[in-house]
Order: structure tokens, then sequence, then C-alpha cells
């Protein structure tokens, strides 16, 4: 028989995290809460790492004696990619015009039709068709705007390059409201991103004359001053890729915090 004076002593340690305080609207990465929790986390499963014999498992509530590493568990599950294409809407507009202009083309061609023109029928009749079939191929081959991976967002329709994005390159989101007034107020929703360092003009045209680069910047730099304050990006998910400006950030934000806890 084993006896001991002291079987289980206090062990007290302390835990800061450093960072900017958040803000229910505006989320922040370097939040320092969602850091300690993580962090955390992360020296719970090193401990229980630790507690491998059966009866510290059954003692824990264990459900199986092999214990995760503290990466892959503190790493959530791999989100899977996202792949947004342009929205069919133009497509279907396409296809829309083509229909009526094919009827006014057999308008044209009908026998009862004043001022009956049958070349001019015949020639609408084949343009509006091939503006249909054309619709409806580009209908189902609608390009990519946008891909959302696990590691970063792939953005090949922003003009003038296609640009990539690291998801821990990302200092902000925001949803900004564009109202322009004319014959009215009429309101636009953009997400503007913020980035650590902005992307400098990579596309080919920009690379081969120094002067279109100069320019591209300038007008860059004033677009982003005049409508995206301190933003580096701006995209329109409503019209580009038929998605809710809350939905694009709620899924951004997911793939943002789990590759900055793959970080820790």
């Amino acid at each position: 028989m084993t006896v001991a004076t002291s079987e289980k002593i206090a062990r007290r340690a302390r835990l800061i995290a450093r960072g900017t305080s958040g803000h229910g609207s505006v989320p922040r990465l370097d939040n320092p809460v969602v850091h300690r929790g993580a962090a955390q986390k992360r020296l719970t499963l090193v401990i229980l790492s630790s507690l491998r014999n059966p009866a510290s498992l059954a003692n824990m509530g264990a459900l199986t004696p092999t214990m995760p590493s503290s990466k892959s568990a503190v790493c959530r599950e791999k989100l899977p990619d996202v792949v947004l294409k342009l929205s069919p809407l133009y497509a279907w507009g396409v296809m829309s015009f083509g229909a009526i202009m094919f009827v006014i083309g057999l308008l044209f061609l009908s026998p009862d039709a004043q001022g009956r023109n049958v070349t001019a029928g015949a020639l609408i009749s084949i343009a509006s068709a091939a503006a249909v079939t054309g619709g409806n191929y580009w209908r189902k081959h609608m390009p990519v705007m946008a891909r959302m991976t696990s590691h970063q967002l792939h953005l090949p329709g922003m003009w003038p390059r296609k640009i990539v994005v690291n998801w821990t390159d990302i200092v902000a989101l925001e949803k900004k409201t564009l109202t322009v007034r004319y014959r009215g107020a009429h309101t636009k929703d953009f997400i503007g991103i913020k980035l650590k360092n902005p992307i400098p003009p990579s596309d080919p045209l920009s690379q081969a004359s120094p002067f279109y680069r100069r320019f591209n910047e300038v007008l860059t730099k004033g677009l982003n001053q005049a409508i995206l304050g301190r933003f580096d990006l701006a995209i329109d998910p409503l019209s580009q890729f038929g998605r809710t400006p809350d939905w694009f950030i709620a899924e951004c934000q997911k793939r943002i915090n789990a590759a900055c806890q793959a970080q820790i």
C-alpha cells in the first residue's frame, strides 16, 4: 500500500494575448480573444495527448485512446473549394433579346406585313437565332469570377489582371454602400477588401509598357480614394456571381479564421 502526503496541487499560469480589441460591426483578424482561445485549446490538447494510458483516458472521458495532434485539432476541417461563376442572368438576357428579335424577323417575312422585306427579315432571324444559340452556350460555360480555396482567394475576372490573395494577407472585409444620385437615389453594395500589402500591377500590358503601368497605378489609386476609401479591392458579388454581400463575407471569414488558426 502506498501512502502519500499530497496528491494534487494547484498550478497557476497567466496567459496574456495582445492585439486590437474587436467589435461586432467590424471583426478584426488580430482580435486577442480569438487567438487566446485557440492557444488555450492547443495547450489543452498538448496536455491531453500525453495521457495515453487507458486509466487516464477513461477518467478524462475519452472515447478513443488515440489523441489527435495539436495542429490537426486546432485547425478546422478543410473547407470545400467554392467556385463562383458569372451570373447567368446576362446569358438569359442575350437569349431573351435574341428571341424577341427572332419574332420581329418573322414579322418582316410575313406575307401580310406591310412593307415586307424578305432580306432584312432573313438576316434578323438568322442573327437572332445565332444569338439564342450563343447565349445558351454561354449559359452553360459561364466564366469563373472567383474561386475560394482553403488557402487563397482567386479573382480571375478582376480588371486589368488576375488576382490571387492569401487569406492571411486580408486585414479587413467590410460591406460598403455606394449611392449614385441620378434621377433619384440608387444604391449599390460592394465588398471592400483591405490587404496588408497592395497588389502591384502584374498584367502583361503593364509589364510591357511603363507608361500604361503608371497610368494604371494612378487610375487605381484615384478610384480607391474616391470610391473604396481605405480598401484595396472592391467586389460586387451580387452582380458578378449572384451572391449576396453577407454570404460572401461569411464564406471569406470562415476561411480567414481557419488560415489564421493554422499558423498558430
